[in-house]
């Protein structure tokens, strides 16, 4: 048995993706590849700096428990490391391998019944109008998602996008960045504009405040 793991940085293109608490000019994964047996498998995950994570931390968690659990057994896995980025990427790179140990594609290994899933396209906190163009270009997408900034300008990012697809659902995610009271003043709009679900609209310290607050359109945990 070998174990490779790496911190692996692809750069995202134009301008980078901006998000109302960061901009990300690359996509930072911890890559983790096994092989027993001859067979191989792989998997990684996005380490998340607003949960206290980092690469070379969550790059040393992986290979900590590869060293200390030699049997690597997924059941272990679950019962010795916490939820969270590092246990994930073994977990995929296990389930991997052992669907080639089995000589089997992992879609059939981890029993889904089909190949094809409807997914949305995430639009960036960007200008109104520059979002006209993206939007266009990924009509064909189920659902378009839309980053808010809590900066004043969401509802024209709102109007701008259905003003050129007016039939298409949108997803909003703030990532935090609303207020109870922006959230309110900005349902009526997220109606005029088809919004089909509401995800992570307030602080996390300030999730009590949607108790009992009533909206036509579901929130979204995440």
């Amino acid at each position: 048995m070998s174990s490779i793991v790496a911190v692996q940085s692809w750069p995202i293109a134009g301008d980078g993706f901006v998000i109302s608490r960061e901009t990300k000019k690359n996509a930072i994964v911890v890559h983790v590849r096994l092989k027993r047996n001859g067979f191989t498998g792989t998997g990684e995950c996005v380490p998340l700096k607003r949960y206290g994570h980092t690469p070379e931390k969550i790059k040393t968690h992986i290979e900590t428990w590869l060293a200390e659990h030699h049997a690597w057994d997924r059941r272990d896995l679950l019962h010795s490391l916490p939820a969270g980025p590092a246990r994930f990427a073994i977990d995929t790179a296990l389930y991997n391998l052992e669907a080639a140990e089995r000589g089997v594609s992992f879609i059939d290994y981890i029993g889904l019944k089909t190949r094809e899933w409807e997914t949305a396209f995430t639009l960036g906190g960007a200008a109104p109008d520059a979002l006209v163009d993206t939007a266009l270009a990924h009509r064909d997408y189920r659902w378009l998602k839309l980053k808010l900034m809590g900066d004043g300008l969401d509802a024209e990012r709102l109007y701008a996008v259905h003003s050129v697809l007016s039939e298409k659902e949108l997803i909003v995610d703030a990532n935090e960045a609303l207020t109870v009271d922006t959230l309110q003043e900005l349902l009526p709009v997220f109606e005029f504009c088809n919004v089909v679900a509401i995800e992570q609209p307030l602080p996390a310290a300030d999730d009590e405040a949607l108790r009992g607050f009533k909206s036509p359109i579901p929130f979204v945990a995440d």
